[in-house]
């Protein structure tokens, strides 16, 4: 087989003429959960479902609700399957599916960054990862996201094809079909986890505007009335039921502030050294 990591094994237009695609391929439409989970998506004919009912993964916090298989022993073995995940609050899509990836032992081979129109990075990236000591198993996995209109939040789909690394020159445009041919059937106008509420401050010739969740409230530093005080600060502040679970520093300089960016990277890390309670344990990736 060819040299995986070259690009060409990782194609991102389809060879199969449109003819070949229909002859080729059928379109699953999935309806057993909830209505905003629904979804659609093309299968080579000779992929059937093994697994329709929502199953929870654990240690992933996400939950399968699709699992199909190749039922054709003449054929490659090839296995599909859709996750997804409810969370409260903004992510980017690349990041969640990132994430996921790390947490499944995945080693990404190669990585196409997608830009969506107004809410932030989507992925198509293709992994390889060591089973059974001995065995290896390609998959391309995309990545979706759509506020959920039920429960407020944003539900987070991927969706992976599989197949063992021998056979995936034989199988990668029927996974590129699968992981690139897919949506949801009840999707909203609306693929952000919240609503956003707009902020804007005049800070001498400047006006400074940008967006933040309607679930975080925004302060300004008291100390700071009085506008020849430098950094002007802002404080954006999360609270669940009473208890502090995120909060975001915002400093305005001016082009003449004798700060530069080794002295506020410094000033950052010694607020945090001084929180007695502020513990870290996770290793940045």
């Amino acid at each position: 087989m060819n040299d995986i990591n070259n690009k060409e094994m990782f194609p991102i237009q389809q060879s199969y003429s449109k003819e070949e695609q229909i002859k080729r391929y059928w379109k699953c439409n999935y309806t057993t959960v909830e209505s905003q989970l629904a979804y659609w998506i093309l299968l080579p004919k000779d992929v059937k479902s093994v697994q329709i009912e929502k199953q929870p993964i654990e240690g992933l916090d996400i939950n399968n609700i699709g699992q199909y298989v190749s039922i054709d022993k003449t054929c490659p073995l090839l296995e599909v399957s859709v996750y997804y995940e409810h969370c409260w609050y903004e992510i980017n899509s690349a990041d969640w599916l990132a994430k996921k990836l790390n947490l499944m032992g995945e080693s990404i081979l190669h990585y196409r960054k997608i830009n969506g129109t107004s809410t932030g990075t989507y992925a198509d990236i293709l992994t390889e990862k060591t089973i059974n000591k001995d065995e290896s198993v390609i998959s391309r996995f995309t990545v979706l996201k759509d506020y959920d209109p039920d429960f407020s939040g944003a539900n987070y789909f991927m969706v992976k094809a599989s197949c063992f690394k021998e056979d995936y020159q034989e199988r990668m445009f029927d996974m590129l079909q699968i992981t690139n041919n897919w949506d949801l059937i009840n999707k909203t106008n609306w693929n952000m986890a919240e609503n956003l509420q707009p902020f804007s401050f005049k800070f001498k010739q400047n006006n400074f505007i940008f967006y933040f969740p309607v679930s975080w409230k925004m302060f300004k530093d008291s100390n700071h009335n009085n506008l020849s005080t430098q950094p002007i600060r802002f404080l954006l502040k999360h609270e669940d039921e009473g208890k502090n679970i995120g909060i975001v520093n915002i400093y305005l300089y001016t082009k003449t502030s004798k700060e530069n960016f080794e002295s506020i990277a410094s000033n950052i890390e010694t607020r945090f050294k001084n929180i007695s309670e502020f513990e870290c344990k996770i290793q940045k990736k």
